[in-house]
């Protein structure tokens, strides 16, 4: 549907990725508690983020 989406910016999806980096907690849950995102969307940042070493993509 149109409209459903929010913009989720890089800086929040940065924190995603160097939460997830900690050797202690947070756990994932408690990530998406704490930045609001997804659990689609924290997979999404973090195989884009293993894969290119980015948290976005860039345009064509």
């Amino acid at each position: 549907m149109p409209g459903r989406r929010r913009h989720i910016s890089d800086d929040v999806k940065r924190m995603v990725v160097r939460m997830n980096e900690q050797d202690e907690l947070p756990s994932r849950a408690q990530i998406r508690d704490y930045t609001g995102v997804a659990e689609s969307t924290q997979r999404r940042i973090l195989a884009l983020h293993n894969q290119t070493g980015e948290v976005s993509k860039k345009p064509v």
